[in-house]
């Protein structure tokens, strides 16, 4: 039988437990959050602790980088700003590069649990001034980061500007996955998943189900959205076929 070997590369120390990890969207830099609120940013190459942020007041939840910039012939410079939510009912944005605070959104009581970050294609960019336009074409038509506290689902740009604030779920909001082509968001609550338009944000589908749903993620094609539930079960659809499949029988 196949066993994987694994090599320690490096090794970082929070002053609690992690309770979030992610990855820059080019790879070179890893935030680490802490339940005791602060958060790291270590160097992927050689563990080295490059900033060090407050985070949030009595803990933070959850961590999200901004995605790259598209356009239809390259990317823009990978972007290095952060976003966080906690336990004091706000999202946070940093510039990871600078190791500094640039904005705060202030959502209400409940905790910010889940982020997702919505990027943005630029439409009609020439091809000679792609990369040289960050501050310029990319401001135009900037991401979208979607924010769940409680019941409520919260669009914000990366100035903490809110842009919409929908309607609250039926339940309190478990999961939230961005459709890698940036179309939809999905929001799970205990009941079920709805599929809300990133860029007009009106619901385009809701799909039901009879469980808790604790984690969701879609395919890289943007064909499938699968969830992993309460029951246990593993439930899959295609939400533009309204097809749904099921999978279950898993230990608990």
């Amino acid at each position: 039988s196949f066993r994987m070997q694994l090599t320690k590369h490096w090794a970082g120390h929070l002053d609690d437990y992690a309770i979030d990890l992610a990855w820059s969207p080019d790879g070179t830099r890893l935030a680490a959050a802490s339940a005791a609120g602060p958060i790291s940013i270590f160097a992927a190459a050689d563990g080295a602790k490059l900033h060090e942020l407050p985070g949030h007041e009595n803990g933070t939840n959850c961590l999200a980088w901004q995605p790259h910039l598209r356009t239809p012939n390259s990317e823009l410079p990978t972007p290095s700003l952060l976003a966080t939510g906690g336990q004091d009912g706000a999202v946070k944005f940093w510039d990871a590069a600078a190791g500094q605070h640039t904005a705060t959104a202030k959502l209400g009581s409940a905790w910010v649990e889940h982020l997702a970050w919505v990027g943005r294609v630029i439409p009609n960019a020439p091809a000679q001034d792609d990369r040289a336009l960050p501050e310029g074409r990319g401001k135009d038509n900037p991401p979208t980061l979607f924010a769940a506290a409680g019941r409520t689902l919260t669009a914000l740009r990366p100035d903490a500007t809110i842009v919409h604030t929908f309607k609250p779920a039926p339940k309190t909001i478990t999961a939230l996955a961005a459709q890698p082509a940036g179309g939809s968001v999905a929001c799970a609550y205990f009941g079920g998943v709805i599929l809300w338009d990133a860029d007009d944000f009106i619901a385009q589908k809701e799909f039901t189900y009879g469980n808790g749903i604790q984690a969701l993620v879609w395919s890289p094609d943007n064909k499938w959205l699968v969830s992993g539930n309460q029951d246990p079960s593993v439930h899959l659809w295609i939400p533009e076929q309204d097809i749904e499949l099921h999978m279950s029988g898993y230990e608990g």
